[in-house]
């Protein structure tokens, strides 16, 4: 079962690029490749590059593309079975790509995660085994808030469900894609979870425990 990580980014935000790869590179389950969709460079261009044995495939784009355009793009390159979506100015802990795949693997179509929101990343947090998670698959349900278009717990939990870090199977992405359109530009990651959810085809699980660390923004 192959795994790749799709990472939206556009230049600015390029500096963080090389902290991320070195933080994937530590996981439990190395992905079988990273993608990276960068909009907003000098040029449109293509780069292919190791960290450590995990290829790396940087697609470079010229013009201004929304997170919601590099995601698409990232995603219908893929051939791998599992698609596992991460922000280019966060991190991620060891375990996640890991629990994610044998989530999915053990019957989910669609996973999300709770984060971290400490002011620093914390690279020696014990996780429990995957066998000790606390995962609810049964409560998803859009959220009731006129002004969210995202999905959220239902009795609410306290835990903080991210959008932006889902993990599907390839045939999920082959059905619904991310909403391109202007308008949804800063919204397109929670739109599609209550897109997924609403759709009533597949089994989504929220994992409550954090296995990302949100960067505040700078």
């Amino acid at each position: 079962m192959q795994v790749v990580v799709l990472i939206p980014c556009y230049q600015p935000h390029f500096k963080y690029i090389p902290t991320l790869l070195q933080n994937i590179a530590k996981s439990t389950r190395k992905p079988d490749r990273i993608a990276i969709s960068c909009s907003s460079w000098i040029c449109d261009t293509y780069m292919r590059l190791f960290i450590e044995t995990i290829p790396v495939d940087i697609y470079f784009h010229s013009r201004p593309m929304n997170a919601a355009e590099n995601r698409n793009y990232a995603a219908r390159l893929a051939t791998e079975n599992i698609l596992t979506f991460f922000d280019s100015d966060d991190l991620m802990y060891p375990e996640r790509i890991e629990y994610v795949c044998e989530t999915l693997q053990r019957g989910a179509d669609v996973a999300y995660h709770s984060y971290s929101r400490a002011i620093m990343y914390d690279p020696n947090f014990i996780f429990p085994s995957i066998e000790d998670l606390t995962i609810s698959s049964s409560n998803i349900v859009p959220d009731p808030n006129p002004w969210s278009t995202g999905i959220m717990c239902d009795p609410p939990n306290g835990l903080t469900l991210h959008h932006g870090h889902l993990t599907i199977w390839r045939n999920v992405f082959s059905r619904f894609q991310y909403d391109e359109s202007v308008v949804r530009s800063r919204e397109e990651d929670s739109l599609y979870a209550r897109t997924l959810t609403c759709s009533g085809e597949y089994k989504i699980v929220f994992i409550e425990n954090a296995l990302s660390h949100y960067t505040f923004p700078q």
